[in-house]
């Protein structure tokens, strides 16, 4: 259907038409090739590509091997291999898990707690907000401990609740089970939804018309956050500002005691922290 044009994208074979006529007449700002040319030669697509961008491999460096190097790093080998530097985060669709497991198996997967556990929690027909705010309060908790007791409190109020989370696992949805290598802790992909619905209008034009418009929408969002920058006041965004100044006042009643050279205990009121 959507090479046919039956969808809003479609044609796919007029995107590439497009795309390849532009890298015959501006070939030093569009950069074009086939997925079978880079599986028949992933070599002299890789070094195309350097020429494209400008930096073009030196008679040293093709000596040395680099591009055979640049090859393996990006082979779905070496990406497999990948310690958790990477995180990915989507809906729960179906087949992902598997695949992720398959193909990398060691980057971080995570799922969209809106999308996925807040919508579901909703399917359920556990939409009291009682259920949301505990469901957030599980997936925010920092240590494990706070999850623990947020699950607690969750079994309190609703044991069906509770038990919905039996089968799935909480290092794709809790902070407190998140990997610190990838030093991300993000529980949502709403920057990626936002950004799909700001290009709306323009997804189903051709691929350089589309991304003319894209630029122009980012271009003018850009001065108009511009604008909105020179009223503000101190050297902070005013989101962030807000959220420093009511951490300050959070941490008011915390007191350190140090107990080594670079570590210290933090008492909160009568909580351990």
């Amino acid at each position: 259907m959507f090479c046919k044009g039956v969808n809003p994208c479609g044609p796919f074979w007029d995107h590439v038409l497009n795309y390849w006529k532009s890298s015959l007449e501006n070939p030093e700002k569009v950069f074009f090739s086939t997925y079978e040319e880079l599986q028949n030669d992933k070599i002299y697509v890789v070094r195309r590509l350097g020429e494209f961008l400008g930096f073009s491999f030196s008679a040293e460096e093709e000596d040395s091997g680099m591009v055979d190097v640049i090859v393996k790093l990006c082979s779905f080998e070496s990406l497999s291999k990948m310690k958790e530097k990477w995180t990915f985060i989507s809906d729960k669709k179906k087949g992902l898990i598997e695949a992720f497991k398959t193909v990398l198996p060691n980057v971080d997967y995570r799922f969209c707690v809106r999308k996925n556990l807040h919508e579901n929690f909703k399917r359920e027909g556990l939409k009291r907000h009682t259920f949301m705010v505990a469901l957030w309060t599980t997936a925010t908790a920092s240590a494990i401990q706070y999850f623990n007791y947020a699950m607690e409190k969750m079994k309190k109020i609703t044991v069906n609740a509770f038990d919905w989370f039996g089968d799935k696992d909480p290092k794709m949805w809790s902070r407190a089970h998140f990997s610190i290598i990838p030093k991300c802790d993000i529980l949502l992909n709403n920057i990626c939804e936002v950004f799909n619905a700001f290009i709306l209008d323009a997804r189903d034009k051709l691929v350089l018309t589309m991304m003319n418009i894209v630029k122009d929408l980012i271009m003018m969002r850009m001065q108009v956050n511009r604008k909105k920058a020179e009223k503000w006041e101190g050297t902070l965004c005013p989101k962030p500002r807000a959220r420093l100044l009511h951490n300050i006042e959070e941490v008011a009643g915390c007191m350190p005691m140090k107990y080594d050279r670079t570590r210290f205990q933090v008492y909160s009121g009568s909580t351990l922290n």
